[in-house]
């Protein structure tokens, strides 16, 4: 990520917040121009990284809303100047910048990805938006619990909650962890999978071109591994590592208590990308002997983490782990840099990347994902995870 200010003031207050909350600081730069020459400023930035520019109250007279872009965000203070804002304000109002790159979703006969959302409300860090299509199972699942037909919504999910939309308007909200389902009268809509795509490319095709370059600079002559658990995050980098022509060894740690529609996932998946190296990690074992507090401890994780690292241990020298964290899975994420460094590298180039996001990616090249997603879950774990939400867990008996 890069960061533009309009003043050198500006700059410095967001260069202490980062040293201060952050602990850790992108390229923040000034833009040094005058209000007319606004526009012309931000238009010349070049399409390298994910691209936050920060302006104060007194700017946005001088703003066009097509400055946004699949990879170029222009956000307004609520005050005049952005260095008039206390720490916390700027942090919030860089975490909201942030969260941009995955809710400019507008609906005008369809949605498009890129311009500031007119239906999307109250987003915050670690949520998250996705199309639900017809052909999707899905759908079944959520029309039986909500009484009500739901057409083709998009998908906010707000914390565990999941806000339907049809068009610009709530259909209703359906809390994933349970409590009560909400309908509204909102008319439904139905939109062709294909249609989206097609009408989203270009942004589409923008955000893949930033990612791979991003991907292709950091990477370097390191050695390339991506963790990869057949869910929807570690799926796409991977994909995109390929597209990049970086040559990356793509390694499962099996836990011996994978979902089959996982397994499942790996052999459509080796057809594409080539054989993944499999690791054994004893958490199946563990959690026959030890039970459920083994895996409410999140011990399993460790052991995970353990297996994989043991494996790049021994078979790397200059490793760099391409991981799928996203901001939008957690605010405790969103804080984190894209790159950092524990016993090796690691690196997140979809950072910015929305869950529709990834399914345009995927719709576009053909690729596959996991079924159980098309089945309703939003994670991808162990069959026995107890951490799953009331959804994934009526969904295994829906779809069983």
């Amino acid at each position: 990520m890069i960061i533009y200010t309009k003043s050198r003031k500006d700059r410095e207050a967001v260069l202490h917040v980062f040293e201060r909350v952050y602990r850790w600081v992108p390229p923040i730069r000034n833009l040094g121009v005058k209000h007319r020459e606004l526009e012309e400023a931000i238009r010349s930035i070049e399409p390298k990284d994910f691209t936050i520019v920060l302006l104060g109250k007194s700017d946005e007279r001088w703003l066009t809303e097509d400055l946004n872009n699949a990879w170029r965000k222009v956000v307004v203070f609520w005050k005049e100047k952005v260095h008039n804002g206390r720490m916390r304000e700027i942090v919030d109002f860089v975490e909201g910048s942030k969260t941009r790159f995955l809710s400019d979703v507008r609906w005008k006969k369809l949605y498009y990805l890129g311009r500031p959302t007119n239906f999307l409300t109250n987003f915050q860090p670690g949520d998250d938006v996705y199309f639900l299509p017809k052909e999707w199972p899905y759908r079944e699942l959520v029309e039986e619990l909500m009484k009500r037909e739901i057409g083709t919504p998009l998908v906010h999910l707000r914390g565990s909650t999941e806000v339907y939309y049809g068009g610009e308007k709530p259909l209703g909200t359906f809390p994933r962890e349970g409590g009560r389902i909400v309908v509204r009268e909102g008319d439904t809509v139905t939109i062709e999978k294909g249609d989206l795509v097609r009408e989203n490319l270009n942004h589409v095709e923008e955000k893949i071109r930033v990612t791979i370059e991003k991907m292709r600079d950091v990477v370097k002559d390191r050695e390339a591994v991506v963790p990869f658990s057949g869910g929807k995050d570690s799926s796409v980098v991977l994909f995109l590592a390929k597209e990049a022509g970086i040559d990356v060894v793509p390694v499962f740690v099996d836990t011996g208590g994978e979902h089959e529609e996982t397994y499942q996932y790996l052999e459509e998946v080796e057809k594409i990308v080539g054989p993944i190296e499999r690791v054994e990690a004893p958490v199946a074992k563990k959690y026959d002997e030890f039970g459920e507090d083994y895996l409410r401890r999140r011990l399993c994780t460790r052991d995970k983490i353990g297996s994989l690292y043991d494996y790049v241990r021994k078979n790397f020298d200059n490793p760099i782990l391409l991981n799928g964290d996203r901001i939008a899975e957690s605010k405790a994420r969103s804080l984190r840099p894209e790159l950092r460094k524990d016993e090796f590298w690691v690196f997140s180039p979809i950072k910015y990347w929305s869950y529709l996001d990834e399914q345009l990616f995927l719709w576009s090249r053909g690729y596959p994902i996991n079924e159980l997603y098309k089945k309703g879950f939003y994670r991808v774990g162990c069959s026995f995870c107890p951490f799953t939400d009331r959804i994934e867990r009526i969904a295994q008996r829906f779809f069983r």
